[in-house]
């Protein structure tokens, strides 16, 4: 994991569930009464939700990568998934961390918790397994260190004038989840 974490301050969302009652009758009413004390919760639709889940995962792919190509295809990608601060910031610590010897090495994998979503910015809570990923010494390929199996990530994820969904700060705030 990057020594070095970007802050950032995450919500945690719950989800709701409804309950529909039914009573007993012999023959259900030609029409149901409407009842306005019931309406749609607010929020984005399911598939915005998707895309920010799926911008977020992606963000992981593409970042945690144990090549040691960092070249300008690599940064490209970066800035496909990562706002251009954050960017800026990955690309440069990656290249710092390979001239001092050390890569990358395993994969982590995402478990969101929860994504709250308001206008164009996305809170995300992941508690994410790093069991299997740390880094390495570049030349013998000896692990450094590994990470944890639930490692709290608090991650924002801002929608661009392009549209598109990149992650634009994440926090590892400490502890497990």
């Amino acid at each position: 994991m990057p020594s070095t974490p970007v802050s950032i301050t995450a919500h945690a969302v719950l989800c709701s569930v409804g309950f529909v009652l039914a009573g007993c009758a012999t023959a259900p009413p030609a029409t149901l009464p409407a009842d306005p004390g019931i309406a749609a919760p607010p929020g984005p639709p399911s598939d915005e939700r998707a895309e920010v889940e799926r911008a977020y995962r992606d963000f992981w792919r593409i970042t945690w990568n144990s090549t040691t190509e960092r070249d300008t295809a690599w940064d490209t990608q970066i800035r496909q998934v990562t706002g251009q601060e954050l960017a800026d910031q990955i690309t440069s610590r990656a290249r710092e961390q390979l001239s001092g010897g050390t890569r990358l090495y395993g994969a982590v994998v995402a478990h969101v918790s929860s994504i709250q979503i308001t206008g164009d910015q996305a809170i995300l809570q992941d508690c994410q397994d790093a069991s299997r990923a740390g880094q390495a010494d570049l030349a013998s390929g000896k692990p450094k260190n590994v990470g944890i199996p639930r490692n709290l990530v608090h991650a924002t994820v801002a929608k661009g004038p392009d549209m598109v969904w990149r992650v634009t700060r994440i926090e590892f705030p400490g502890g497990e989840c």
